[in-house]
């Protein structure tokens, strides 16, 4: 996983409260330690203070970042993630010690009115009562077999749930994603987002290549 690889220490001590320019540096600081890496930016998307866990704060984050790999060569990386942070401390990785689970696994993003757009919208009634926003890789394996399903459903359904895509190529581990991605976005502006995906996930393409 990336976050295996950039984020070398789990664990950390600092010495004052995490503010998000405090959180952001301290991601720039774990990204700098990894030589292959070049940071570019943090983005703070929002935090929320997690009572049940003795006032832990989980922090949301976008990380854009370049990668220099001695076989593909340079390419620019953009993902999400999490922090957690209380007093003096800041991680990327808190479980709850009675069942074992990862707060990663755990809790659900609260997502603003701003991702129920027009540009991101694929199908369905958006008025519904279950609204799906999908975050994805076109060439993730996992996505490939699951975002046809949910949208096949929806399709089957569309007044009881609608569904918004965004599309986040994780390069690093699929070089070709960010050319997919790029012509997603040419053709949005001629061809429905519905009719670009059902072709972009159907593509049968080595996750490798970079041509």
């Amino acid at each position: 996983m990336i976050k295996k690889i950039i984020l070398t220490l789990l664990t950390a001590s600092i010495a004052f409260a995490a503010s998000d320019s405090e959180v952001s540096d301290f991601i720039t600081d774990l990204v700098k330690k990894n030589p292959m890496l070049t940071p570019k930016s943090v983005k703070i998307l929002g935090r929320e203070k997690l009572p049940k866990y003795d006032n832990w704060e989980a922090v949301k984050v976008v990380i854009e970042y370049t990668a220099n790999d001695p076989k593909r060569g340079k390419f620019d990386v953009k993902q999400s993630d999490m922090f957690f942070t209380k007093d003096n401390l800041i991680t990327n990785e808190l479980a709850d010690a009675k069942n074992g689970k990862n707060l990663k696994d755990v809790l659900k993003p609260k997502l603003t009115a701003n991702y129920y757009n027009d540009e991101h919208f694929v199908v369905g009634n958006k008025n519904s009562k279950y609204k799906i926003v999908i975050f994805s890789d076109p060439l993730c394996p996992v996505c490939k077999d699951a975002v046809p399903d949910i949208l096949k459903s929806v399709i089957k359904n569309p007044t009881k749930a609608a569904v918004w895509h965004y599309s986040y190529p994780l390069a690093i581990i699929h070089p070709a994603s960010p050319i997919i991605v790029k012509a997603e976005l040419v053709l949005a502006k001629k061809v429905p987002l519905r009719e670009i995906l059902d072709k972009f996930y159907g593509f049968d393409i080595n996750p490798e290549e970079k041509n």
